[in-house]
């Protein structure tokens, strides 16, 4: 009796067979996902006007929803007017995005089946009678999330807690806080907020919230202050499918403004120290079709808001009265792996009682995330070396992204840049401040990471530039 080896011929064939017959099973896999996928093109192409029927609808795991939400979600598939195979698409993917948009589901996945039951005499012979199988996946109801940050000498601890489809219609009531560490001189103080929000009338194309809120922090890059705000803000939320979208938000709040320090004191701050309330109304309209919001490769991205403050008859008439308006317009398009992105933003702020606009309600341009080549908030008026904001600004951008040489990865890119802007508190907007630079891009999916040489070109003696290395991170930038 011999024993075979590893490596004996036996071995070899019979390893050669495992191999021909994987092979074999993957073609065959192949072959027979191409001819599904040939069935359903050819069913599709041949039945695409053809006259269809919904004759019922069935919802597994539904228990977790309201009759009158699940009915308007499935408003459109319970319409059978003049109904095709592409109209019968169309309503399953508005649906399907009826329900994704009120986060009340995880997943969902969708079943047409024929009706099998016999047809009714008013039905035309020709009729396909259809009863789609709609399947959700329940989200998770409750979720907390509690941990630390810690960085840039600053630090804090977080709590974020969330309970979700509270009465079966998409609701949800969410609380989160932030409080920082005094050992580690962080700039924000705590921050707590309760937001209660769910689809308006059960349409998933509007969402109220009411938020209920107080934050504090430090500001040090004016004379050094803190900051405390509390309130409450009803909002109004449009999520259509199409670009256009809408916000409406109604706000009241308590601020307070306490100097910590007596040098460098400008008249501004010590005009609107202590405590002020305001009343707001605001509009935004926004117009989006780019393809990504952190670095866009094509698209255009445009939106305006206004601000009505403090309009109604009030007790204290030192309360600032006014009209707030900005808009910004943003076009990205590529060619040849380079990205071009333009950005211009305006804003502009008018008086209604002839006093002094508040501190907290000017603008404050300039830094990494904005003109870049200046310091945080550093374009436009000062006194006494000290930001006191304006009440006009205008800001213009041309950034160039091309990829990295040697490194085969569409996160990291280089980026040249041009940046022009000017804030002012009267009505002279010429010449305004520029500078230029380049860098490194890195491009996460939930923030973008810049680190960039800068140069400014031109400012006004007011300004405070940053000439060397910046480094920024954030969702927006110019």
């Amino acid at each position: 009796m011999s024993v075979l080896d590893d490596d004996s011929p036996l071995d070899r064939l019979n390893s050669q067979r495992r191999d021909k017959a994987s092979e074999y099973e993957a073609k065959k896999q192949s072959l027979l996902v191409k001819h599904n996928r040939e069935v359903v093109d050819h069913l599709l192409s041949t039945n695409l006007t053809r006259p269809i029927r919904i004759t019922k609808v069935h919802v597994v795991n539904a228990e977790m929803l309201r009759d009158t939400f699940l009915e308007t979600q499935l408003a459109p598939l319970l319409n059978n007017e003049r109904l095709d195979l592409h109209g019968l698409l169309k309503n399953l993917d508005l649906t399907t995005s009826n329900f994704a948009r009120t986060s009340t589901i995880s997943n969902i996945g969708a079943i047409l089946e024929v009706d099998p039951t016999p047809s009714f005499a008013t039905v035309p012979p020709s009729t396909l009678r259809i009863i789609p199988v709609i399947q959700l996946d329940p989200i998770k109801r409750f979720n907390m999330k509690i941990g630390t940050n810690v960085g840039n000498g600053e630090g804090d601890g977080y709590l974020s807690l969330q309970y979700r489809n509270i009465f079966g219609g998409g609701e949800s009531i969410s609380f989160d806080t932030n409080m920082a560490s005094n050992n580690l001189n962080s700039t924000s103080r705590s921050t707590y907020l309760l937001n209660f929000q769910s689809p308006i009338l059960n349409n998933a194309n509007w969402l109220g919230s009411i938020m209920g809120y107080h934050s504090s922090k430090l500001v040090d890059w004016t004379t050094r202050n803190d900051q405390t705000i509390e309130g409450i803000t009803l909002k109004s939320i449009s999520q259509y499918k199409s670009p256009w979208n809408y916000e409406f938000s109604l706000e009241n709040t308590l601020r307070s403004i306490d100097l910590l320090s007596t040098n460098s004191l400008n008249d501004t701050l010590l005009m609107n120290a202590g405590d002020s309330f305001k009343s707001s109304f605001n509009f935004t309209c926004k117009y989006d079709t780019r393809d990504d919001s952190i670095l866009p490769t094509k698209g255009f991205h445009s939106g305006g808001s206004i601000e009505l403050s403090n309009l109604l008859p009030s007790l204290n008439f030192q309360e600032s009265k006014f009209i707030k308006l900005t808009s910004h317009f943003q076009h990205a398009f590529s060619f040849n792996k380079i990205i071009f992105n333009g950005l211009f933003k305006f804003g502009y702020i008018q008086s209604l009682n002839h006093s002094n606009v508040h501190f907290m309600d000017r603008f404050f341009i300039g830094g990494p995330n904005d003109i870049r080549g200046f310091t945080l908030n550093g374009l436009g008026p000062k006194l006494y070396g000290s930001p006191i904001g304006g009440l006009a600004f205008y800001g213009l951008s041309a950034s160039l992204f091309t990829p990295l040489p040697f490194v085969d990865s569409e996160s990291f890119k280089t980026h040249t840049f041009i940046n022009a802007g000017k804030l002012i508190s009267d009505s002279n907007l010429r010449d305004p401040s520029v500078s230029i630079g380049t860098g490194l891009v890195f491009k996460h999916p939930i923030a973008r990471f810049e680190l960039n040489f800068v140069l400014p070109l031109s400012q006004s003696h007011f300004d405070s530039t940053r000439k060397g290395f910046q480094y920024g991170v954030g969702i927006s930038f110019m």
